[in-house]
């Protein structure tokens, strides 16, 4: 495959992670609606752990750098707790 091609390839990857990124916030804004009925709060360490392990573990799975792979479980952890106030 020739460079465009692959940025092509890149693109339609891109847009499958815009699709699964929207999932994932749509599941996390009604943890948050189940959180708020119960009167739990947003923010949650343990849970926060629990994500950025299994990030980085996948990563490592991968051959991929782990601490990159943590900095996106934190992005979208933050992005989460926004879309779950």
């Amino acid at each position: 495959m020739d460079n465009k091609e692959l940025r092509e390839r890149i693109a339609l990857i891109d847009l499958k992670i815009i699709s699964l990124v929207a999932e994932r916030m749509q599941t996390a804004y009604e943890i948050g609606r189940n959180k708020k009925v119960a009167g739990i709060p947003i923010y949650d360490g343990d849970v926060e752990n629990t994500v950025i392990s299994r990030y980085r573990r996948a990563a490592a799975d991968e051959d991929l750098d782990e601490d990159s792979a943590e900095e996106l479980a934190k992005l979208l952890i933050s992005w989460s707790c926004r879309v779950q106030e």
